[in-house]
């Protein structure tokens, strides 16, 4: 619910952080198990769509969570854990 405020905030860098964040959360999730997912996605094409009326850091955040959202086909996720709990240092600083 924090992300959805954060989506419609007035400063660029917070909108461009705030989707690609949610795509980040909503990777494997399909529209018909979690409708915030295809609100998601139909939010990120209007938003790639209307380019003129939409700030370019905003357009960029929409094309990389498109990206990050679609990766490798839908069957891809995020994992900065080892699988005994350990946080993977190349994968954190790849992150940020």
């Amino acid at each position: 619910q924090l992300l959805e405020h954060l989506k419609e905030d007035k400063v660029d860098f917070v909108r461009q952080g705030a989707l690609v964040a949610a795509s980040m959360l909503l990777m494997q999730q399909n529209p018909e198990t979690n409708p915030r997912a295809a609100n998601l996605r139909k939010s990120l094409s209007e938003t790639i769509a209307v380019g003129k009326h939409s700030p370019t850091m905003t357009r960029m955040g929409a094309i990389m969570a498109t990206g990050i959202i679609d990766a490798g086909g839908r069957n891809v996720t995020i994992e900065l854990m080892s699988r005994s709990g350990f946080p993977k240092p190349p994968a954190v600083c790849g992150m940020v």
